[in-house]
């Protein structure tokens, strides 16, 4: 996993530099190195621990996916999957480089020619809008969007999934002009997807063939395991568009890397494309041709051969675009209805303490998100009430012209640590310059308390409202097969790690307002008044790990027979 950008996974060889001892890096158990590698590697570092010259070592322990202490023999088939006729092509196994987007031949030269190519192929299209962009990635997934009308599904970090209420609710004042120029929502937009994936039977009937991922990071695990049974089992062609040369591939399946930034390949893809957008008559539907505006503003004659708007393969993905839609808006009608069964017969829950906040957001203010369930619960349930209202995401509109992002949305995803979470969101607040709202798991709250001083006494730091989620652990742990693999003792010390502290006295100490609703209509009032008033404030919801667990999977199996009903 290093080197590809997978999530929770960094590069820790020598990251002590010379201030170790000693360093050695050793290999995953049951890779087939000997017992005797890892004694003697030990007693080595406790031979510089201790020895004439004492001084810390690193010992740097790999562990493979997942983490839980289950024996794994070698399994050819398993660890051979996707390398099926590649010993037998002169092609290699990943493509591309520099975007190459000017010039050439009729779907121009080098990546994003390959990538119009691949986008012309396609009969079930599916464009992947990940997080770790910028504002004006935002924008231009909404134009790619647009242009292609294949169905989108975005991350919680994107900036197109958290609308906020001037987007998703009553409020009509629009947000700074950087992050909605375009002024709606990115169309084909999908929110129900990581949901309805929890469907057996939706998991085997989606199947893209080209997919097209802007951006480098995919928080869900199911549509990133989608994406990659996809790649490998079906031959899917999975194209990434990132502003770096770097492998952005931790299933190592993907066949084209694009090394352009979101604006650029946009632009090229009008120009190679024919510029028509889906359903807003350039190129219709009958393939007329003519003359189309490009990225950069000037102006190009367009064969009706070449137009892809309106031609066989646009058919077919968008078709297998509207399936999709069909198929989100019954996943987000029935988890809009099972979370408010949740809310009726046992108050309030985490998932309804992500959708207050995303809801609710006020115009202007941004959303930094903690990891652990916070990002997972937002980039789950997002846009979830606007779409099973029949609001919101083209998905369910169909075409027009390109929608604009919604609020601007960030996360440290990189080892999804619990360190310096709320020093960050300060940071993300002054960068922004206005309000953001931190949402955040108590364990991540109490390694980063120092951060309240940061928000007390930096001069002109906007307000940061950090609505903090106390379940009494990490309760992400709950949902992985360690919790079942070791003794519950083990379990809560090792892994759900308690916290034993008063947010609210901690929020006394550095003269931070705290307010700790209990009911669903008491965090709505407690969030109101925390936006309203202009200071910093911190918002604590007290939840149940054990309940919280029943409740994803309450909600996780209500989806998935609706999502199945609607195939």
């Amino acid at each position: 996993l290093r080197g590809v950008r997978a999530n929770q996974t960094i590069d820790q060889v020598k990251i002590f530099e010379g201030f170790a001892r000693y360093a050695v890096d050793l290999p995953p158990p049951g890779d087939g190195a000997p017992a005797r590698v890892y004694a003697t590697a030990a007693a080595t570092a406790a031979r510089h621990l201790h020895g004439d010259r004492p001084g810390p070592v690193h010992v740097n322990v790999q562990f493979r996916d997942p983490l839980g202490p289950v024996k794994s023999a070698w399994d050819p088939a398993r660890d051979l999957r996707g390398l099926e006729g590649w010993e037998r092509d002169a092609a290699p196994f990943v493509s591309g480089g520099a975007s190459g987007a000017s010039g050439g031949g009729a779907d121009g030269d080098g990546a994003v020619g390959e990538l119009c190519a691949l986008v012309r192929s396609a009969r079930r299209g599916l464009l992947v809008v990940a997080g770790g962009g910028t504002a004006s990635d935002a924008l231009a997934a909404c134009e790619i969007a647009a242009l292609l009308g294949w169905a989108v599904v975005a991350d919680a970090a994107s900036g197109l999934r958290v609308r906020g209420t001037e987007l998703g609710g009553s409020s009509s004042a629009p947000r700074a002009s950087s992050w909605s120029a375009a002024g709606g929502f990115c169309p084909g937009l999908l929110d129900g997807l990581d949901l309805a994936l929890c469907s057996p039977e939706f998991r085997e009937w989606f199947d893209p063939d080209v997919i097209v991922q802007i951006n480098p990071r995919i928080t869900s695990k199911r549509v990133q395991t989608a994406l990659e049974r996809a790649a490998i089992d079906r031959r899917a062609a999975w194209a990434v568009a990132t502003n770096r040369d770097a492998r952005v591939d931790p299933g190592h399946c993907v066949s084209l890397h694009v090394a352009s930034d979101a604006s650029a390949v946009a632009a090229a893809l009008e120009t190679l494309l024919g510029g028509g957008r889906h359903g807003d008559g350039a190129g219709g539907s009958g393939g007329g041709g003519g003359t189309y505006v490009v990225g950069n503003g000037s102006n190009i004659g367009v064969s009706s051969s070449r137009c892809y708007v309106g031609s066989d393969g646009h058919a077919s993905c968008v078709a297998f675009r509207e399936k999709l839609a069909a198929i989100d808006a019954a996943a987000t009608r029935e988890a809009d209805a099972a979370l408010r069964d949740i809310e009726s017969e046992e108050g309030i829950s985490e998932m309804a303490v992500a959708l207050a906040v995303t809801e609710a957001l006020p115009a202007s203010s941004g959303l930094f998100i903690g990891n652990s369930m916070p990002i997972r619960d937002v980039d789950a349930l997002s846009g979830l009430r606007s779409s099973a209202r029949g609001g919101g995401g083209g998905g369910r509109g169909g075409g027009g012209g390109a929608g604009g992002p919604g609020a601007p949305v960030a996360a440290n995803r990189g080892a999804s640590g619990i360190d310096g979470i709320i020093s960050t969101a300060a940071g993300y607040a002054a960068g922004l310059s206005q309000p953001v709202t931190l949402l955040i798991g108590d364990v991540s709250f109490q390694h980063d308390s120092n951060g309240l001083l940061l928000l007390r006494e930096r001069p002109g730091q906007p307000p940061v409202t950090i609505v903090v989620v106390n379940n009494g652990g990490g309760g992400i742990f709950s949902f992985l097969p360690v919790a079942d693999q070791i003794d519950p003792g083990a379990f809560t010390k090792l892994f759900a790690t308690p916290p034993d502290v008063s947010r609210k006295g901690l929020c006394d100490a550095h003269r931070i307002a705290h307010a700790h609703p209990s009911t669903p209509e008491g965090l709505k009032k407690a969030l109101r008044a925390a936006w309203s008033e202009g200071r910093h404030n911190v918002v604590e919801v007290s939840t149940s790990r054990a309940s919280n667990l029943k409740q994803h999977r309450a909600v996780q199996a209500r989806v998935a027979a609706a999502a199945s009903a609607a195939l």
